[in-house]
């Protein structure tokens, strides 16, 4: 299998997985829900978990290394050798940035400031008819991120679709909130949402050794 058919097939999975896990908890949903689950404040722990899962992802975009001296901590948005430099990073002010990690650190952000305002909202502020909107919306998102493995674009579209991915599943993760009303079901759908981040990783892993 050459590296484009195995980019393919890798950026298939994750959404084989989530359609697969909506037919079981379909499937599921048949039982009787318990009035726990569904509770708002219930709900919320997991939406919180989400977010803390993001944020771990900083330290590493970040290349975030210790100092003596202030500031304590450095970062490196610049990690690529000068062969691959120009494929993987853009020039700002004469500073070489990481198109990917610097992409997906404002990703996060995003992505994590809408899931905060849907935390705080008390799940109101969205009508339950714009579900569908949300959820294909979120995979439009993820689409435009994984088309970086596959389309060349220049160094401002690659940050774009890199800041696009957190975006994407925070809109999906709302949209699956708001069809299922589930904290069960959310639990149940963690391995999807995590298996975009790992397809990602991946998809960028051969990327590289192109």
């Amino acid at each position: 299998m050459n590296s484009q058919n195995k980019k393919i097939f890798i950026s298939f999975l994750p959404f084989l997985l989530l359609f697969g896990s909506f037919i079981l908890i379909n499937v599921l949903s048949g039982i009787e829900p318990n009035p726990l689950d569904q509770n708002w404040r219930t709900r919320q722990l997991i939406l919180g978990l989400f977010v803390f899962t993001s944020l771990s992802f900083l330290p590493n975009l970040l290349h975030l290394s210790s100092r003596s001296d202030f500031p304590f901590f450095r970062i490196n948005f610049s990690h690529h050798s000068a062969l691959n430099q120009k494929s993987h990073e853009f020039i700002f002010k004469n500073h070489s940035i990481c198109t990917g990690c610097f992409g997906t650190f404002i990703s996060i952000l995003i992505g994590n400031t809408l899931l905060l305002f849907y935390f705080l909202s008390d799940s109101e502020f969205l009508d339950s008819t714009m579900t569908l909107f949300l959820f294909l919306l979120g995979v439009i998102l993820i689409i435009f991120t994984f088309s970086r493995y596959f389309i060349m674009f220049s160094p401002l579209v690659r940050v774009f679709q890199h800041s696009m991915l957190f975006l994407g599943l925070s809109l999906m993760i709302i949209a699956s909130d708001l069809y299922n009303q589930s904290a069960f079901f959310m639990v149940f759908l963690l391995p999807s949402w995590l298996t975009f981040l790992i397809t990602r990783i991946q998809l960028s892993k051969i990327d590289h050794n192109l």
